[in-house]
């Protein structure tokens, strides 16, 4: 049973397609709540997977989320822009 608010992939199994976008944005330091936005998901689900890929630790991306809501906005506007230069 899932409520009304629960993101469209909650409780799915990840495809490739999601872990390697997982992989990427994590290797770019994008927070988990913006990563688990762009894929359906919950931050408690990207960190698990996180972890269950063995990339905890390998980037920082989890400081970013003491920034303000501005600067973390700019940051993650900074690392999409980065993919397409």
């Amino acid at each position: 049973m899932t409520k009304q608010d629960d993101p469209p992939r909650h409780r799915q199994l990840w495809t490739q397609e999601e872990v390697d976008r997982l992989t990427h944005l994590y290797n770019k330091m994008v927070p988990a709540k913006f990563i688990a936005r762009e894929l359906g998901r919950t931050p408690s689900s990207i960190n698990g997977a996180v972890s269950r890929l063995g990339l905890l630790y390998k980037a920082p991306w989890y400081r970013t989320e003491e920034l303000g809501k501005v600067e973390a906005a700019a940051l993650l506007f900074k690392m999409l822009l980065g993919d397409r230069q």
